[in-house]
């Protein structure tokens, strides 16, 4: 439980205020991958559902983007096969160490 509430933490004090975060590759995906953990927390401990429903909401309302927009975040489009994906990617573009420098 420790372990979940600091990620949720981390996550919550790394997206505080960001609006253009997405700009550089670097920056979306380390977003990415804060949202693909959100999500998972999301998906897996009921008992932090309203905390990343919260974190969602105020990326959006700092982003001021309603659902039908291109930058919406909405968690469902988050989590282990998206990060599983990216993993994939990233190690077919650039090599297996590519992979590990993120670790």
């Amino acid at each position: 439980m420790r372990a979940n509430q600091t990620m949720l933490n981390t996550v919550k004090d790394y997206a505080a205020g960001k609006k253009s975060v997405r700009f550089w590759d670097s920056g979306k995906e380390r977003f990415n991958n804060c949202m693909d953990s959100l999500a998972i927390l999301k998906k897996h401990i009921p008992g932090m559902r309203q905390e990343t429903q919260a974190i969602q909401d105020r990326v959006n309302e700092v982003r001021n983007v309603s659902p039908d927009h291109k930058d919406y975040l909405d968690l469902s489009q988050y989590g282990a096969a998206r990060a599983e994906n990216a993993r994939v990617l990233l190690e077919q573009k650039n090599g297996p160490k590519a992979v590990e420098n993120q670790l």
